[in-house]
């Protein structure tokens, strides 16, 4: 049996235990569409995990409560682990602190299984209704509900608003030293509302396009739940006959964006001004990277900012129109430009064509100012 195996830290050195990591087979080194395969468990007290996999290419996510999503990288570049009949080891991934995140504390109540139970949890944002006797017919309150936000993966069909899920769980105190978890419920089914955030639904994502799921950790999916959407309040309400950890989500897709149409610029006093056509996508386009170089078949170096540096996802340099201002020009010098699109899956479309030469004419502008001079 094939491995991969890696240690996860904040720093290149501190250890992260129970950070989630997943890997997603992929078809090939320079293709990342999904090809069928996917293995995932947290890190150990060290920060270590190790994956079982089959051969083929495998690309590593990790992520954490308080961290951005970071992707195994060579170089800063997100990268492949090639899996030939052996157990790729040392793919080691440093995450990247979330300066903006607050954690958030476990809430837990008692509850009378004979009883009809409101549990309404302010903090993590979830409410739930629990018919009596869905947990048994005891009636003291001897059984605990508990919720938890924890890290949750991304799957091939959905993700989790800000990577995290509400992890709901039941204890059933059995005796003085003894308690019992409870997963499944006896009998009809409990009334889960999640609330959702609108800052937090990634550009391109519309509100929606969000479902309530929950993670079939077996089978590392996201599981949509039939659910009612409030768009005033913003939550998501439906029913469970078990626990486990739930989330907004939003479609993820395996598809790239259709390229951008071919751009177009037009040169001024040391600026260039490009548009293009906008790209299409099946989930939603998130923005742009604009690439330039000054010969057409040349190498063209990413100007507008990288969405993935070192791995990890940060979407806000995007360029989020189809139009880019270029101010880092030369007169008398000629660019080419070219367009690429991301969706908010993180899918990258291949690049545009490259545009007509864009010639910033030096002569022009001096004989301009000459005459404004006169």
């Amino acid at each position: 049996d094939q491995t991969i195996a890696g240690t996860i830290t904040s720093n290149g050195t501190t250890p992260i235990t129970n950070a989630w990591v997943w890997a997603e087979k992929v078809t090939s080194a320079t293709d990342f569409t999904p090809n069928g395969g996917w293995s995932g468990d947290p890190t150990d007290p060290a920060g270590n995990y190790s994956l079982a996999v089959s051969n083929g290419y495998w690309l590593i996510h990790a992520n954490a409560p308080g961290y951005k999503e970071s992707k195994y990288v060579v170089a800063g570049t997100p990268t492949t682990v090639r899996v030939n009949s052996d157990s790729p080891a040392d793919k080691n991934i440093t995450l990247i602190v979330n300066s903006g995140f607050t954690a958030k504390a476990p809430q837990s109540q008692s509850i009378t299984p004979a009883n009809a139970t409101t549990f309404n949890d302010t903090v993590n944002g979830v409410s739930m209704e629990i018919p009596a006797n869905a947990l048994g017919s005891d009636s003291s309150s001897n059984t605990s509900l508990t919720v938890s936000e924890v890290v949750a993966p991304d799957s091939t069909v959905a993700a989790p608003l800000e990577g995290l899920g509400k992890e709901i769980s039941a204890v059933k105190k059995v005796s003085a030293t003894e308690s019992q978890s409870i997963t499944t419920l006896d009998s009809g089914s409990a009334t889960i509302t999640i609330t959702y955030d609108d800052a937090d639904i990634p550009e391109g994502i519309s509100e929606d396009q969000l479902t309530l799921s929950y993670y079939d950790s077996s089978a590392g999916q996201w599981v949509e739940i039939l659910a009612v959407q409030d768009t005033t309040l913003n939550t998501l309400t439906g029913t469970t006959t078990h626990f486990s950890t739930f989330a907004p989500t939003y479609p993820t897709g395996s598809t790239p964006p259709v390229a951008p149409g071919t751009p177009t610029g037009t040169a001024g006093n040391a600026t260039v001004t490009i548009s293009w056509t906008a790209a299409t996508d099946d989930v939603g386009v998130t923005g742009y990277e604009v690439y330039r170089s000054t010969t057409a078949d040349g190498t063209y170096t990413n100007i507008s900012g990288n969405a993935t540096a070192d791995g990890g996802w940060n979407p806000a340099v995007l360029v989020t129109s189809t139009t880019y201002t270029d101010s880092t020009v030369s007169n008398g010098t000629s660019y080419y430009y070219k367009v690429a699109a991301y969706d908010a899956a993180q899918n990258q479309s291949t690049a545009s064509s490259a545009s007509a030469e864009v010639m910033l004419r030096l002569m022009c502008l001096q004989i301009h100012s000459l005459l404004t001079l006169l």
